[in-house]
């Protein structure tokens, strides 16, 4: 995914709203990836103003915000991105793949873990840590 500066963005939102152009004209002319992504800042910019340097990335989002995302966007007639912009989801595709988790397995998703797996090893000898333990590993 290609990260785009904060001038060209803002550059390109203000030169669609100047009418210097359509989205496509303006993609083109600014070297960006897609019309679409344009349309998308426009949309944005409409919304909640000219972007930031400020950073939405990485966020945790809880259980409970998730479920209350998809039972909105499933109750009522909201676009995807409608929904994450009213929940501040990041993104509407990951609003989307909880959706379809949800259609699938009747559950939101949990987050997923990160860092490195214990190696089963260190799992046997913590295990094996304890006398009693291994007295009780025997019998």
């Amino acid at each position: 995914m290609v990260k785009y500066s904060i001038e060209l963005k803002q550059r390109v939102i203000q030169d669609y709203l100047s009418g210097k152009g359509g989205s496509t004209y303006l993609a083109k002319l600014h070297n960006v990836g897609s019309s679409s992504q344009v349309r998308r800042w426009i949309r944005n910019y409409r919304a909640e103003g000219l972007p930031t340097a400020h950073s939405k990335v990485n966020k945790n989002y809880s259980m409970e915000l998730k479920e209350n995302a998809v039972q909105c966007y499933l109750t009522t007639d909201l676009t995807y991105e409608a929904v994450a912009r009213k929940f501040e989801i990041t993104n509407f595709t990951l609003l989307a793949s909880w959706v379809n988790h949800f259609k699938i397995y009747g559950e939101v998703p949990i987050s997923k873990k990160r860092g490195r797996r214990k190696k089963l090893e260190s799992i046997a000898s913590a295990m094996t840590q304890n006398p009693n333990d291994s007295q009780r590993i025997k019998e």
